[in-house]
Order: C-alpha cells, then sequence, then structure tokens
C-alpha cells in the first residue's frame, strides 16, 4: 500500500486497462495496513515473548544456582551440626575426665599431706640420729687426742723424746681440727702454745750421739795400729808349745821412753789386742745404749774407756786417730737431756671438756605417731 501524497512530483503510472473500481481500493488499502499492524504486533509479541522466555531461562538459572547454593548450605549445617554434637561429646568426656582428674587431685593432695607429714616424722628422727651419731663422733675423737697427749707427755717425762712428743702432739692438733667445734678451737690454742715450746727445745742430743757412735765405729776399720804394734818382734821360743803357752798368760808391752813417753803402755801381743778391739767395740755399745736412756753418766764413763783403747790400739799420731778421738770428744760434749718444757695444760683442758660432754644428757627419744 503506498501513499497518494508519496507519488506527487512523480512521473505518472500507466493505468491498466482493466482497474478496479474507486470504492474497492480504499478497503483494499485498510485490510492490508490491518495485515501489517498484526504483524508488527505479532513481531512485537514474539519478541517479548521471546525476551520473557530469555528471563525466564535467567531466573531458572539462577533459581538453580540458588538451589544448588541452598543444598551446598544445608549440607554445611548439616555438617556444622555434626561437629557441634562431636564437639559435644568431647566436651562432655572433657568435663568428665576433668571431675575424675580432680577426684584423683584431691586424693593425691591428701596423700601428699600425708607423705609430707611422713616426711616430717623422718626428718626429725634422723636430725636426731645425727645429734646422737655426731656427738658420738666428738666424744671419740677428743678420746683419740686425750690419748695421743697422753702418749707425748709421757715419751717426753721418760725417756726425755722431744722429737716423739712433737710428733704426737701434732697428731693430736690434727685430730681436733676434725672436729667441727668451737671447744676444739680453744684446744688448739693452747695446744699450739706447748707445740711452739716443743720446737724451741735443741736438737735431740741423744740421736746426735748415737750418729756420732756409729761414725766412729765405721772409721775404726781403717785405723793404723800403733808403732810399738809394728814393731813388736815374735817372743823367743814362739812358735814352739812352750811359746804358746806363754803367750796366753803373759802379755808383752812396750813402754815408751823418752821425751814423749805417755803413761799409757802400747799392746803389741795379737791376742791382747784382738781382745780390745772387741772391748773397743763392747764399750761404743754401751756408749750407745747410754744415749738412748740418755744417762750423761754411763755415757761418759764408756767415752773415756774407749778413747783410752784407741789410744793403746791405734797411733795417736795419725790424723785418721785423732778424727776418731774428736769425734769421741764431740759426743762427749752433747746434751743429752736438755731442758724440756712442761706440758699438760692442753690435756688438762681436753679432759675437762670431755667430761663436760660425757655429762650431757641424752637427745630425748619421741614415739613414732601411728
Amino acid at each position: 500500500m503506498s501513499d497518494p501524497q508519496a507519488t506527487d512530483g512523480a512521473p505518472e503510472q500507466p493505468r491498466p486497462a482493466t482497474s478496479a473500481p474507486a470504492s474497492a481500493r480504499p478497503r483494499r488499502r485498510a485490510g492490508a495496513g490491518l495485515w501489517l499492524l498484526l504483524v508488527l504486533a505479532l513481531a512485537a509479541v514474539a519478541v517479548l515473548g521471546w525476551r520473557e522466555l530469555e528471563r525466564y531461562r535467567d531466573q531458572r538459572g539462577e533459581f538453580a544456582d540458588w538451589h544448588r547454593a541452598t543444598a551446598s548450605m544445608e549440607r554445611s549445617i548439616g555438617s556444622l551440626q555434626q561437629g557441634l554434637d562431636a564437639t559435644g561429646r568431647t566436651q562432655r568426656a572433657l568435663a568428665q575426665r576433668l571431675d575424675d582428674a580432680g577426684a584423683t587431685n584431691k586424693l593425691l593432695r591428701e596423700e601428699l599431706l600425708a607423705v609430707s607429714e611422713r616426711s616430717a616424722l623422718l626428718e626429725d628422727s634422723i636430725a636426731r640420729l645425727s645429734e646422737q651419731r655426731l656427738r658420738g663422733e666428738v666424744l671419740l675423737k677428743l678420746n683419740e687426742a686425750e690419748f695421743l697427749l697422753l702418749m707425748g707427755a709421757e715419751r717426753l717425762s721418760l725417756f726425755g723424746d722431744v722429737d716423739g712428743a712433737t710428733q704426737a702432739y701434732r697428731l693430736a692438733d690434727a685430730t681436733l681440727a676434725s672436729i667441727d667445734d668451737l671447744l676444739a678451737a680453744t684446744l688448739r690454742e693452747t695446744l699450739a702454745q706447748e707445740l711452739a715450746a716443743l720446737d724451741a727445745v735443741p736438737a735431740d742430743g741423744a740421736r746426735r750421739a748415737r750418729a756420732g757412735l756409729d761414725a766412729v765405729a765405721a772409721m775404726l776399720q781403717e785405723l793404723p795400729d800403733s808403732v810399738a804394734a809394728r814393731r813388736a818382734v815374735a817372743p823367743a821360743g814362739a812358735g814352739s808349745r812352750l811359746g804358746d803357752l806363754l803367750a796366753q798368760v803373759v802379755t808383752v808391752r812396750r813402754v815408751a821412753t823418752g821425751p814423749d813417753a805417755t803413761d799409757t803402755d802400747a799392746i803389741v801381743d795379737p791376742a791382747v789386742r784382738a781382745a780390745e778391739r772387741t772391748a773397743l767395740s763392747l764399750d761404743l755399745a754401751v756408749a750407745r745404749a747410754a744415749a738412748d736412756r740418755r744417762d750423761d753418766l754411763a755415757l761418759n764413763a764408756a767415752l773415756m774407756r774407749a778413747q783410752a783403747r784407741i789410744e793403746r790400739l791405734y797411733d795417736a799420731d795419725d790424723d785418721r786417730v785423732g778424727r776418731v778421738l774428736q769425734g769421741l770428744a764431740v759426743v762427749a760434749a752433747l746434751e743429752l737431756s736438755p731442758p724440756v718444757p712442761a706440758l699438760g695444760a692442753t690435756l688438762r683442758e681436753l679432759r675437762g671438756v670431755r667430761a663436760a660432754r660425757s655429762a650431757l644428757p641424752a637427745a630425748p627419744q619421741h614415739e613414732p605417731e601411728s
């Protein structure tokens, strides 16, 4: 259908020979317009239907996604519910265990209190036993120190043994040092004074005398015989039986004469010289015994006899004999019994302490609690 006005100014189309009547043309145009409108309406409806279909599809997809999300959330909620149920069960189990642990702790606390009480009782018992042991140990060490002090004092008073007394007093000091007590410190102060007094005593003369006599005895083997003995001639009849018999009863001596003569006769007979050497050894042994006894008189007498025999037996002009005689003179000049200090102050003080400790009451015995 064409608008009549659209043809204005355009070349006129030839008309068919057979054309419809003029009244039928508007109807035909109106019907075509209606059909056109109907087609447009249908197209619009189709477009709208398509859009609605697309929207429905989109909504359906969103609904499906929402349904899936809802299902997933339901499953998550179910899982959470199961977890909550498990957590609740675990919590109830833990609560039960806490109750059991509380009961156990209460029981353990009661047992610990009982053990603490028993430990306190045991500590008291051990303390009492330790006190008694310490008391007995102190008394034992005091007795040992008393014995050492007594032994040192007796050796000093009986034998004049300064070294032995000093050693005994030092042992007593070591024993007192091992006692953890104030009274032991006081005893050690007194003992230190007595030790200082013993240290101030001169060297032991008896020991020096024994050493000097041993040196003299060792030198006797090297001394030369006297000149008279070396010049002696065998008496007439020597080698015969009569000469041997006379030699047993007669001693042949050469009497020194002249300006160098002395009152000592040289012994030239071999048998007599042997007897004199034996007597000299006995004199030296007697001198050693006198030195051990600290007997000055006996020592000097034995030394004088030994000196006389040495002068008769050996050559007095020889230097070795002179050294031997000088050694005897040194021994004779020694002081066997030097003045010793008076001991006993520590011993008396210790006996007082020991008596006081022995008089202490014994520790009370407690009956064990049931």
